[in-house]
C-alpha cells in the first residue's frame, strides 16, 4: 500500500488548514476532520472556495500522487492529530463492514482481502498513535475476525468477532472528542479516498480492472453516510439539513456505482463523481458555524 496518496493529499483541505477555516470549532465538538490540529485556538476566516474548485483539486491530487488512497501524508501524525487518528479508524471500518458484507454474501476469497489484520499496513501505522494516546489497541480483536473469516469458522463465530471488534473501534473513537462540523469533513474525506480507490478500479473505458478497489470504494462511503448519519442534529436546522444533503448526495450513487459486491466487467460510473460528492459535502462542512 503506498503512503503518498494519502487523506491528506487533498489540496482543498490543505489549503483549508492553512487558512485556518477548521480553526473555529467549538472544543467540546467532535473533530473528525482531516485538519493537523483537531480544535485551533484562533478563528481566522478562510477564502471562498467554489465546489468546482474542490472537486478539481480533488480529482488533481489523485492524478499527481497515485497508488492507493488510503493512510496519512508523511507530515502527519495520528498519535496528535486527532482528526486523523480518527480517520484512519473510520478507514478501517470501511474495510470491515465491504469485508463482512463480502462473508455474508458467501465470496469468502474477496472477504478476506479486506479483514484488517495487526500486521496490516493500515492498522500497523496507527499503533504508535494509541500507545501515545493511552488508548488500548484491538489487536487480539482483529485477529479474531481475521482468523475467523480465514479459517471458515461458522457465521456465527465470525458475527460476534466482528460485532466485538466494531465495539473496540467505537471505544477508541469515543476517547477523542469531535464536532459535527468535523464529522462531516470526515466524511467528505472518505468519500474522497474512496473517488481514488473507484479511479484505481476502474479505467478511462469504464472496464473494471480492480475488483479490491471497487469494494474497498463502497466501504468508504457506506462509512461516510454512517459517520454523517450518526450526527445529532438536535434544534440546529443547518446541521440537519446539512445531514440530509449528505445523504441526497450519496443514496443515488450505489446503484450505479456499485451494482454487486463482485463488480461487473464495466461500469458507466465515473471516480468524478465521487469526487463530485465530497466537494459538496466539504461545503456543506464549512458552512456550518
Amino acid at each position: 500500500m503506498s503512503k503518498q496518496l494519502k487523506l491528506w493529499s487533498s489540496l482543498s483541505v490543505a489549503t483549508l488548514v492553512g487558512a485556518g477555516v477548521l480553526s473555529g470549532c467549538d472544543a467540546n465538538r467532535d473533530s473528525r476532520s482531516f485538519a493537523p490540529e483537531s480544535v485551533a485556538q484562533t478563528e481566522q476566516v478562510a477564502p471562498a472556495v467554489s465546489e468546482a474548485e474542490i472537486e478539481h483539486e480533488h480529482e488533481e491530487a489523485a492524478a499527481v500522487t497515485g497508488g492507493e488512497g488510503e493512510g496519512l501524508a508523511d507530515d502527519v501524525d495520528p498519535a496528535t492529530d486527532d482528526v486523523a487518528f480518527l480517520g484512519q479508524l473510520g478507514q478501517i471500518r470501511g474495510h470491515l463492514l465491504v469485508g463482512i458484507e463480502l462473508f455474508r454474501a458467501g465470496h469468502l476469497d474477496h472477504a478476506r482481502t479486506h479483514m484488517k489484520h495487526p500486521e496490516d499496513e493500515l492498522y500497523s501505522a496507527l499503533k504508535p498513535a494509541f500507545t501515545a494516546r493511552g488508548i488500548a489497541a484491538f489487536d487480539s480483536e482483529l485477529s479474531d475476525l481475521a482468523e475467523g473469516v480465514n479459517q471458515d469458522k461458522d457465521a456465527a463465530d465470525v458475527e460476534a468477532a466482528y460485532e466485538t471488534l466494531l465495539e473496540q473501534i467505537t471505544r477508541a473513537e469515543t476517547e477523542v472528542a469531535a464536532s459535527p462540523q468535523q464529522k462531516l469533513l470526515v466524511a467528505a474525506a472518505l468519500v474522497r479516498t474512496a473517488g481514488d480507490e473507484y479511479a484505481l478500479a476502474v479505467d478511462d473505458t469504464g472496464k473494471l480492472i480492480n475488483a479490491h478497489e471497487y469494494q474497498d470504494a463502497f466501504g468508504f462511503v457506506k462509512t461516510a453516510e454512517a459517520i454523517a448519519d450518526g450526527i445529532d442534529a438536535g434544534d440546529d436546522e443547518a446541521l440537519a439539513a446539512a445531514k440530509a444533503e449528505v445523504k441526497s448526495l450519496l443514496e443515488p450513487l450505489y446503484a450505479e456505482a456499485w451494482p454487486s459486491l463482485l463488480p461487473p466487467d464495466t461500469l458507466s460510473f465515473t471516480a468524478s463523481q465521487l469526487f463530485g460528492a465530497s466537494a459538496r459535502i466539504e461545503l456543506e462542512a464549512r458552512s456550518l458555524n
